[in-house]
């Protein structure tokens, strides 16, 4: 594991494991500042179950800093949206919108701000401009699919809320395949490969090469919400598909679940 997070420093996924085998080796100083290069690639992991595993790593997660934004404008803009989308989920949209606007501003062909944009609809209850956000986010090209994967999952809770039954439940299938059934590239990866971007942007080799990966990019959050198709499935008749839903997310899920 060192020798893959030396080849390839930016893939948090390396740093995570190589965490977890310091620490289970009693390395508890390595393993921190292992964990907290893996929060810093891709703080989202932040709201795990993995780090409810042991003491140890929930003291990590609490004493972990954000580093800075970087001085791009790409990178002030997803963090502008982020934090607009934090805001929507504490209730303050006024506070959301304005971020989201400076995000936009920054860089308007950033996925996330779009997903933010929607989501911001979505919680104002105008269900036809969160569509058009959300259309605007699956146009975008992108190196990652973990934004748009997120927009599916919201076009798929735009259309419950709509009402639209059988097309939320088409919806929702696609989401929970995209997170659930991917390659260490990140949700939406299965059967689609940036390696050409990989070869001609920086140096790096097929993390896919790696076994048993450990993974934590499906938070609590997420996995609620992707519950909901257990629901779904359970209405249209399917229980077994309803069954084998509930069970898949169950390590994602807290035990209040």
């Amino acid at each position: 594991m060192r020798i893959a997070t030396a080849l390839a420093p930016e893939a948090w996924l390396f740093w995570l494991n190589q965490g977890i085998y310091e620490e289970t080796l009693g390395y508890l100083e390595e393993a921190e500042s292992s964990f907290h290069d893996a929060l810093a690639l891709f703080p989202e992991i932040a709201g795990a179950q993995f780090w409810q595993k042991s003491e140890f790593r929930q003291t990590t997660l609490d004493t972990f800093e954000p580093p800075l934004a970087a001085e791009t404008t790409r990178a002030q803009a997803v963090a502008a949206a982020d934090a607009g989308r934090r805001s929507i989920v504490s209730g303050d949209l006024a506070a959301a919108r304005e971020l989201l606007v400076q995000a936009y501003e920054l860089n308007d062909q950033e996925v996330s701000v779009y997903v933010g944009l929607a989501e911001l609809a979505f919680a104002n209850g105008d269900f036809e401009e969160a569509e058009q956000f959300v259309n605007v986010a699956l146009l975008i090209q992108a190196t990652s699919t973990h934004s748009k994967a997120e927009s599916v999952l919201l076009a798929a809770e735009i259309a419950l809320a709509k009402g639209e039954s059988e097309v939320a439940l088409q919806r929702y299938q696609v989401a929970y395949g995209a997170i659930l059934s991917d390659t260490s590239y990140g949700w939406g990866s299965a059967g689609w490969s940036p390696y050409a971007w990989f070869v001609f942007q920086r140096r790096a080799f097929p993390e896919d090469l790696v076994p048993q990966l450990v993974r934590a990019d499906i938070t609590t959050s997420i996995a609620e919400r992707l519950l909901v198709l257990a629901e779904l499935y359970e209405s249209a008749g399917f229980s077994d598909e309803a069954q084998s839903v509930r069970a898949e997310l169950q390590p994602y899920l807290s035990s209040a679940n």
